[in-house]
């Protein structure tokens, strides 16, 4: 559309392409990894391991909590919702049929604290770049500059 338009030219189109492109691969690296960590822990039974030895040490009414610190700890640590995915519910679903946890709560547990490492992100590397771009990029200001439309502050 821009470039139809004439607000941009194609080597600049190409350039915010490859950019983009770029930004992206240290993501897929880490989902990757993070599916990696995940399948391993799978084919080691490490979630059947746990859900016995938590429910021989462990009240189960504690384990949902438990494993919504764990996931925030991965969340932290991974910087990704995802790869906390990929980490913690192999390990919290056999706990929910070994045990015999609430599914709904136990999965919740999982997935709710997975955005503290996304979110935590931001607080110590403001120009990240596991980040999706702002909406302020350089498409959006050379457009702006050339349509005359003032740019938000």
């Amino acid at each position: 559309m821009y470039r139809a338009q004439g607000i941009l030219r194609i080597h600049e189109l190409t350039d915010m392409f490859m950019r983009g492109v770029g930004g992206l691969i240290p993501i897929v690296v880490l989902l990757i990894l993070a599916s990696v960590i995940g399948d391993a822990c799978r084919a080691i039974g490490t979630g059947d391991y746990l859900a016995q030895a938590a429910e021989a040490g462990l009240p189960s009414e504690v384990l949902p909590a438990l494993l919504f610190v764990l996931a925030a700890i991965t969340s932290f640590a991974t910087g990704t919702s995802w790869g906390t995915w990929a980490i913690m519910l192999p390990i919290a679903l056999p706990m929910v049929h070994v045990i015999g946890l609430n599914a709904p709560l136990t999965v919740a547990a999982v997935w709710t604290p997975s955005a503290v490492g996304r979110r935590s992100l931001s607080l110590w590397r403001p120009e990240s770049p596991w980040q999706a771009p702002s909406c302020r990029g350089r498409g959006q200001l050379l457009a702006t500059q050339r349509l005359g439309v003032p740019t938000p502050s």
